[in-house]
């Protein structure tokens, strides 16, 4: 199975295989230059046995390190106004995972946990193996990417490779990748 993506712009192409380079150097030549960028998508789909999630419950996971630019802050606001519209009983049914690096400034994170009373719903997991993360993506419902500024995020990537029904903000190359239904503003 040959699986690659391609990115092209003015007067170049970026692609995540070489086969995919390859290709288009047959059709595009003079000043075209060609980036070949690995991101380690596994094309394969595993078992789920080892993975963290509950699959009896809804899974929505973020990926990324805890910092501004990530928007984690906008996703656990997002989580508190869904709490105040949905019923109690529905509301129940949903986990959400934050999945990255804590930062030093990690109790801002917590106090708005706090502020929503979300302590049953929102987990913050840290770092993760990329094999424990990877082998866990097929039990996730939703995934969300929430940043405020991106480049091409090589994470959603991998969560639309297995198929994850996937939402994001409107930053750098998402709108190349999602359709503009799954797009939303940050603001």
């Amino acid at each position: 199975l040959l699986c690659f993506f391609s990115f092209f712009r003015n007067n170049y192409v970026i692609s995540n295989s070489r086969a995919g380079i390859s290709f288009h150097k047959r059709y595009f030549s003079g000043s075209t230059l060609f980036f070949y960028v690995p991101n380690f998508i596994r094309i394969n789909s595993k078992s789920s046995i080892n993975s963290i999630f509950d699959i009896s419950f809804k899974n929505i996971i973020h990926v990324g390190r805890f910092h501004k630019d990530k928007g984690q802050d906008l996703f656990l606001n997002a989580i508190g106004l869904l709490k105040a519209e949905i019923p109690p009983n529905d509301f129940a049914a949903i986990r959400f995972y934050f999945i990255g690096r804590f930062p030093s400034n990690f109790i801002s994170y917590y106090k708005l946990l706090s502020f929503y009373n979300l302590h049953e719903n929102v987990f913050f997991i840290g770092d993760l193996p990329r094999d424990k993360l990877l082998n866990s993506i097929q039990d996730c419902y939703l995934y969300v990417l929430s940043s405020r500024t991106e480049g091409f995020p090589n994470s959603l990537l991998e969560f639309l490779n297995y198929k994850i029904v996937s939402i994001a903000s409107n930053v750098g190359d998402v709108p190349f990748m999602l359709p503009s239904s799954s797009i939303y503003s940050n603001s």
